[in-house]
């Protein structure tokens, strides 16, 4: 598919557009149309209408294909005598070509005749897509990274709801048919405000989709449709915030809970985050080949994080055995190729929350807060930071885990059943 390009004409005359070497008049743009008389003793000859396109004083004379009688055609009026669908095609054409100077000059683009000659005859010639359009086509360039396996199911879900978010705010602030270039710095910060006011986002998440949309308008630049990021100044900034974790007794409180069966499901889900430390997608990914037998007959969790890839190494408690064996031979595990019933994550947060009530504790219970739990409790029982981190799975040992695997194996899983026997979860 071919694009606008750069051309030493162009770019002198893009340069002129500022007010750089060459004069205003220098600058103006027409459309003409003229015949080219091939035998002036034959007045019944057909002679090729010819458009030619003028910028300053460079020209690109072209044959638009079509003939008429030499005086059928009235050059001032776009018309030829006694023919309206040719008529018609000729004033099309003179459109084309005009509508195709307004982009380039508004986008800031060199102005290429040859560029504006393919589009009047409609030789396939990509335009610069408005904002709108250039989401639509971000979001494919996702898609193909899924199909390719480079991002996963959950990072396109949440690319999708971002640029849906972008798509709202650039209809309402900008409308439908908005250019990319359009855009202006301060549209990033009625953009943070907007998505505040309306979407009553949290000023973290905020500051991820504000990053989000500065990273579509560089997607923009690499494909040539704008010369520069409004946004190349944002920063995102972030607010600290201290995450909550369980105590021991709160989540054996949350054991000795009598529950429905469907909440029943979701706390064992909750409990056996607890006992290991993986996250929502970790848990739903796991699969029969993850786990491997020790010598004394125990189990561990050996598997690379859906996040970040980093291995993580995690000892098996007996309430986490428990908890497998109950759903050996469950259906819904089955139906869905799953170890464990897990359900979406917002409806497992939602339920979390009435858990969490009838618990009658105050802190919000989320699959993020069992991770965390289980990293606060083992550390605070005397698990090395060392091992604390490779059980984690964190980015900080991949290094290590990489060049001394077998070692550091070791190493976790002892620490690991040693930091359980001091807690009242093993």
């Amino acid at each position: 598919m071919a694009k606008i390009t750069n051309s030493p004409i162009g770019n002198k005359l893009q340069d002129a557009q500022h007010g750089k070497g060459l004069k205003s008049t220098e600058t103006r743009f027409n459309v003409l149309v003229w015949q080219r008389k091939i035998n002036p003793k034959n007045a019944d000859t057909n002679c090729t209408i010819m458009i030619d396109l003028q910028f300053g004083k460079y020209r690109k004379p072209f044959s638009t294909n079509m003939k008429c009688k030499y005086g059928d055609l009235d050059t001032q009026n776009w018309s030829i005598k006694g023919d309206t669908h040719r008529t018609l095609m000729l004033q099309d054409m003179k459109l084309r070509a005009e509508k195709a100077y307004i982009e380039l000059t508004l986008t800031e683009r060199s102005i290429d005749l040859d560029l504006i000659k393919s589009i009047v005859l409609g030789l396939g010639v990509a335009t610069i897509p408005n904002l709108q359009h250039a989401l639509t086509l971000f979001l494919k360039t996702v898609e193909d990274d899924y199909k390719v396996g480079d991002k996963s199911i959950g990072t396109v879900r949440k690319i999708k709801v971002q640029t849906k978010h972008i798509s709202e705010f650039g209809i309402s602030r900008l409308g439908k048919n908005a250019s990319l270039e359009a855009i202006v710095p301060y549209d990033i910060k009625e953009f943070s405000n907007w998505l505040k006011k309306e979407k009553k986002l949290s000023h973290n998440v905020v500051q991820m989709v504000s990053g989000h949309f500065k990273r579509i308008m560089d997607f923009a630049v690499e494909k040539e449709w704008i010369r520069r990021n409004p946004f190349m100044s944002f920063r995102r900034k972030f607010e600290i915030k201290r995450g909550e974790a369980l105590t021991e007794e709160e989540v054996l409180a949350i054991e000795k809970l009598h529950l429905i069966t469907s909440l029943d499901r979701v706390r064992d889900v909750f409990i056996f985050m607890c006992h290991t430390g993986l996250s929502y997608s970790d848990c739903r990914a796991l699969k029969p080949h993850n786990f491997l037998p020790l010598e004394t007959g125990e189990t561990y969790i050996h598997k690379p994080r859906e996040k970040t890839g980093t291995s993580q190494t995690i000892y098996l408690t007996n309430r986490a055995l428990e908890i497998l064996a109950k759903y050996q031979d469950d259906n819904y595990c089955k139906q869905y190729g799953l170890i464990l019933p897990v359900i979406s994550n917002h409806k497992l947060n939602l339920q979390l929350k009435a858990i969490g009530a009838l618990a009658k504790i105050k802190k919000v219970l989320t699959c993020h807060v069992a991770r965390r739990s289980y990293s606060t409790i083992l550390y605070n029982a005397g698990l090395s930071e060392l091992a604390t981190k490779a059980t984690m799975g964190h980015t900080s040992l991949e290094v290590t885990l990489k060049h001394y695997a077998k070692a550091e194996h070791k190493t976790v899983l002892t620490d690991l059943k040693e930091a359980f026997k001091r807690t009242k979860l093993g």
